[in-house]
C-alpha cells in the first residue's frame, strides 16, 4: 500500500517499436482506379515521349491499336504502388521525365523524375512534398518505352 502501481504488458512489442524512422514514413506513391484511366502521357527526353489513348474501349499510340493488356498490366502496378526508398535530398530543376495519368482531360495522378549517378529521384503528385529513389529493378516497371505497348499481329 502507498507504492506506484507497475503495469506489465504480455507479449514481444520490440518489433513493434524499435524501428528505423523511414519504416515510420508513408510509402505510397500512387494509388489509381485503373478503369478510371483512358489517358496516359509519357514525356521523355529527346523524341521517345509517346501518349496511350483509350477509344471505344481500346488502347491506342497515335492511332494505331496497341497492347490492351499490356497497358492494363501496366496500370495494375499503378493502382496500388508503394516505394520503399526514400531520397536524401529534393531535386533541382524541372524534372526530365513525365508520366501522366487522366480520365477524360483531368489528371488523376502525375509522376516525376530526375537520374542520379545510380538510382531516380522521383516523386507522385499524391505525396508532392516526398521524393523516393527508384532504384533500376523499380525503374524498369515505370518508365516503360512504347515498345511495350507493341501489340502482337
Amino acid at each position: 500500500q502507498g507504492e506506484p502501481e507497475v503495469y506489465a504488458i504480455g507479449g514481444f512489442l520490440d518489433a513493434q517499436f524499435n524501428r528505423a524512422v523511414d519504416d515510420w514514413r508513408d510509402k505510397s506513391f500512387m494509388r489509381i482506379r485503373k478503369d478510371s484511366v483512358t489517358r496516359i502521357v509519357f514525356r521523355y527526353p529527346a523524341d521517345s515521349s509517346f501518349v496511350l489513348d483509350k477509344f471505344l474501349g481500346k488502347w491506342m499510340n497515335a492511332g494505331v491499336p496497341v497492347d490492351s493488356a499490356e497497358v492494363k498490366t501496366f496500370l495494375s502496378g499503378m493502382e496500388y504502388r508503394n516505394a520503399t526508398a526514400f531520397a536524401e535530398t529534393a531535386p533541382a530543376g524541372n524534372p526530365p521525365v513525365t508520366i501522366v495519368l487522366e480520365q477524360t482531360g483531368k489528371s488523376l495522378g502525375t509522376i516525376e523524375a530526375w537520374p542520379t549517378e545510380t538510382n531516380w529521384t522521383v516523386r507522385s503528385s499524391q505525396q508532392p512534398e516526398t521524393f523516393f529513389a527508384f532504384d533500376p529493378a523499380s525503374r524498369k516497371d515505370v518508365f516503360v518505352s512504347s515498345k511495350r505497348f507493341v501489340a502482337n499481329q
